[in-house]
């Protein structure tokens, strides 16, 4: 019983202070200097998804305008 005591205490510590890091990130997320960096993030996100989406296309084009040898 006494090692129960003991481990629900380290839980409910532990508990409490991943709800303290918890509230902290939330509130940097919250902040304006968090949101631009969510925005940046989903812009060079959406950037990068155009990118890998066009190279295919644009090798096929630089294969068909290759003159062969």
């Amino acid at each position: 019983m006494d090692e129960q005591a003991r481990l629900d205490v380290e839980h409910l510590r532990a508990m409490t202070q991943y709800q303290q890091v918890a509230d902290v990130w939330a509130a940097e997320r919250a902040s304006p200097a968090g949101q631009a960096r969510r925005e940046a993030r989903q812009v060079g996100g959406r950037l990068m998804l155009i990118g890998v989406t066009a190279l295919p296309v644009m090798l096929m084009g630089i294969a068909v305008t290759l003159p062969f040898f």
